[in-house]
């Protein structure tokens, strides 16, 4: 997992300073993807995949992927659902239908 974070931020840094992030997003996935095919009841690393998915995305619609993940999350574990509807890694999907029934 830590591993995974690592990608994240250096994908986020590279953005700001305005540089490719592709193959750090990929990275940060692949760990994850590693962790869920091992541990297919991680919850929070299926929220993580969510999370990374949607910031990829930079846009308001939400990303089928990153809904997938984050439905499997909160079926392994419940009580993450309030943490989704406060993330800011959701802030720009927050209000979309798809996300709030997800919460529901």
């Amino acid at each position: 997992m830590g591993a995974a974070k690592v990608a994240r931020r250096r994908a986020e840094l590279h953005e700001v300073e305005g540089k490719g992030a592709e193959a750090d997003w990929n990275e940060a996935l692949q760990h994850l993807d590693r962790i869920t095919s091992n541990n297919p009841r991680s919850a929070r690393a299926f929220y993580n995949k969510a999370c990374y998915r949607q910031i990829r995305r930079k846009s308001a619609t939400p990303d089928p992927d990153a809904l997938r993940d984050l439905e499997t999350a909160l079926e392994l574990q419940p009580e993450l659902g309030p943490r989704a509807a406060g993330d800011p890694d959701f802030a720009g999907i927050k209000d979309t239908p798809e996300f709030k029934s997800l919460l529901r």
